[in-house]
């Protein structure tokens, strides 16, 4: 049971749909390795949970959208002042200028809305592991960017 506990993942949910944060929260609570600590509703929220205790979060889950302060800018700023923490980006956008963006602001991963459990899953997996996880429909994008 220790080591379960010492290998908690504890998350922060951000996201401006109520709805898509209850699915998150549901999905993981079967999977005992991850505990979502908090929520915000816009990044800015979730800048300020962060500065209050940067040290209670491996692993940040944020939507790319989002009023006040957007999923990317978001990321920059926790990768700039809390580089331990993980990010991963929601989206519900495929196109190479999103895409460019979320990698230029050194996110973790990048999943689309439309994933699966299946596939959500992985991607905290492979991150909460040290590596990166990018959605299936969005490797092109990147390997058309690095080719030119």
């Amino acid at each position: 049971m220790n080591d379960i506990l010492q290998n908690t993942i504890n998350i922060l949910i951000a996201d401006d749909h109520q709805l898509v944060i209850d699915g998150i929260k549901s999905m993981l609570s079967g999977e005992p390795q991850y505990n979502i600590v908090a929520e915000a509703n816009d990044g800015q929220q979730a800048m300020n949970l962060l500065h209050t205790q940067p040290d209670n979060y491996q692993l940040l889950i944020t939507d790319i959208s989002m009023p006040v302060l957007s999923g990317v800018e978001l990321c920059k700023m926790v990768k700039h002042q809390y580089p331990a923490i993980k990010v991963l980006i929601l989206s519900m956008y495929n196109s190479v200028s999103v895409v460019k963006e979320a990698v230029g602001a050194e996110a973790d991963g990048y999943i689309l809305k439309n994933t699966g459990k299946g596939e959500f899953l992985t991607a905290l997996h492979r991150i909460s592991d040290g590596g990166t996880f990018f959605a299936q429909d969005i490797l092109p994008i990147l390997y058309n960017q690095y080719q030119k």
